[in-house]
C-alpha cells in the first residue's frame, strides 16, 4: 500500500490522476490508523473524520474516473464465466470462447460497507490485533456437536469432526483429548469453561 503511490502516478490524465493519487493516500492513513496498536479518543476522532473522507472519495472515483473509462472482464474471467455457463448445460468445451462484458468499479460490497463500523468495533472491543473471530466458529461448531449428538441421536459428531480438526492446532486436540480421558461424558457446561479458558490463554 505504500508503495502504490508512485506506482499510479501519472498513469491516467488529469483530473482522474489527482483522484487515483488522493484515494491511495487516504486508504494508506486509513489502513495505518485501522491498525494501530493502541488508540486514544483523538486518534479514533481522526479515524471516524478519515473514513468519511474516504467514502467521499470513493464516491467521487466512482462517479467521476471510473465513468470516464470503459472497462470490461480479463480474458481469464470471461473464460471461467463462459465454462460456469456451459458447466450447466451438456457437452462443455475445454476452450470456451465468449465476449468479455463490461465490468465496473462497485461500491456495494461488503469489505466497503464495514468500513464505517470500524470505530465503533474499536471503541467496543480494543484494538483490531486483540481480538479474532477464529476461536467463535470453533466453539459454535463444538456446541452444535454436543447438542446434536446429545439431543437428536441422528446426525453424530463424525459430521463435524474431520472439518473442525482440520481448523484446530493440535495443541488444542491435546488438551480436548485429556479432559476426555478424566471425565468420559463431560457435560455442555464444562465443555464451554474449557473453551472459554482457552480463548483467555
Amino acid at each position: 500500500m505504500q508503495c502504490a503511490i508512485p506506482v499510479f502516478e501519472g498513469l491516467l490524465p488529469e483530473p482522474h490522476n489527482t483522484t487515483i493519487l488522493s484515494l491511495l493516500y487516504l486508504l494508506t492513513f486509513w489502513h495505518g490508523l485501522a491498525k494501530l496498536r493502541m488508540h486514544t479518543d483523538l486518534t479514533l476522532n481522526i479515524l471516524d473524520n478519515v473514513t468519511t473522507r474516504l467514502g467521499e472519495q470513493f464516491r467521487q472515483f466512482t462517479k467521476k474516473t471510473c465513468a470516464a473509462f470503459n472497462t470490461c472482464e480479463l480474458k481469464r474471467e470471461a473464460a471461467a464465466r463462459t465454462r460456469r455457463e456451459l458447466s450447466v448445460q451438456q457437452g462443455a468445451s475445454k476452450n470456451p470462447t465468449g465476449s468479455r462484458k463490461p465490468k465496473s468499479f462497485s461500491l456495494n460490497t461488503y469489505k466497503l460497507h464495514a468500513l464505517g463500523d470500524y470505530v465503533a468495533t474499536i471503541r467496543m472491543f480494543g484494538t483490531t490485533e486483540s481480538y479474532s473471530t477464529e476461536r467463535v466458529c470453533v466453539v459454535s461448531l463444538r456446541f452444535l456437536i454436543v447438542v446434536t449428538t446429545k439431543h437428536s441421536g441422528r446426525v453424530g459428531a463424525s459430521h463435524f469432526k474431520i472439518p473442525l480438526q482440520a481448523h484446530e492446532p493440535k495443541r488444542v486436540r491435546q488438551t480436548d483429548n485429556q479432559a476426555r480421558t478424566a471425565s468420559n461424558s463431560p457435560s455442555l457446561p464444562s465443555l464451554a469453561i474449557r473453551e472459554v479458558r482457552h480463548c483467555q490463554r
